[in-house]
């Protein structure tokens, strides 16, 4: 995971399923560190999808 700002980071994947379960993860982290958001790209050859996750 890569930092945008001070509380803001930046993660790229490339999962073909389960992004529920990741996305449940990243929350999990973001409520128990600091971050105050996660932007997240998840690319695949199908598809890219951007989201911010607070």
């Amino acid at each position: 995971m890569r930092m945008v700002a001070p509380e803001v980071a930046f993660k790229i994947t490339g999962l073909l399923d389960r992004l529920d379960e990741f996305e449940a993860q990243a929350r999990k982290l973001i409520q128990h560190t600091t971050l105050k958001a996660l932007h997240w790209a998840n690319i695949t050859q199908e598809s890219i999808t951007f989201s911010t996750l607070k």
